[in-house]
């Protein structure tokens, strides 16, 4: 009895558990919230003043890299600036020139419509020549071909009887530099003509050279 009585004051009894409480509900969670506009407009302008300094100072690296290049180059070239460059004017002297206008006669007495187109058999066909030279050989203008010709009565003394013409071609120089004295060569071989400046001036600038073929009767 007295050991049941020592079991029963030593016995100790295992307390329940409780059930375990249910768990909390899940936390839906949204989006993370947006900076605020002031927030951002602060970012941009240190963005900015960021970059804008770093060219700033990138600039003031290159400046200071070209002086110094600058002050080395002075130093090589003994301190000496480098020269100036000076201009020269060339001053170009303009000869006065002046027309010259040629009536080439070819009287060849040949029976044309007087007025018509016409050309003398060679040396003296369209493509014979007159060239401009002075006293000294030298050439003056041209050579210039004769071109087309024009019929104009014959100046011989029967030459209106059997309607003898002459082919008139007239060539024109429109710019040959003044000189006191003219020679106007054909490449026909016929005499040449030489003309001084007064009587040009005094021919308005106009003068004839007649190459007579000898083809007319009683010239």
């Amino acid at each position: 009895a007295d050991a049941t009585a020592l079991l029963a004051r030593t016995w100790v009894q295992t307390p329940v558990q409780p059930p375990a409480p249910p768990p909390p509900p899940p936390v839906r969670r949204g989006p993370p919230p947006r900076p605020s506009r002031r927030g951002r407009a602060r970012r941009a302008l240190a963005v900015a003043l960021v970059l804008l300094f770093g060219a700033g100072a990138g600039l003031g690296i290159g400046l200071a890299i070209q002086a110094y290049r600058d002050r080395d180059n002075e130093r090589a070239a003994g301190g000496q600036p480098p020269p100036e460059t000076s201009t020269t004017t060339t001053t170009t002297t303009t000869v006065p020139t002046r027309p010259l206008a040629v009536r080439w006669v070819i009287a060849d007495d040949i029976d044309r419509p007087v007025g018509e187109p016409c050309q003398a058999d060679p040396p003296r066909d369209p493509t014979a020549t007159l060239e401009v030279q002075d006293t000294g050989g030298h050439t003056l203008a041209g050579p210039t071909e004769a071109g087309e010709g024009q019929a104009e009565p014959g100046t011989g003394l029967v030459d209106d009887v059997f309607n003898f013409t002459s082919c008139v071609y007239t060539v024109d120089f429109h710019a040959v530099p003044e000189v006191d004295t003219y020679i106007i060569i054909p490449s026909s071989g016929d005499d040449p003509l030489t003309i001084t400046a007064v009587d040009l001036e005094a021919a308005e600038g106009q003068v004839e050279l007649v190459a007579d073929t000898g083809g007319g009767l009683l010239d």
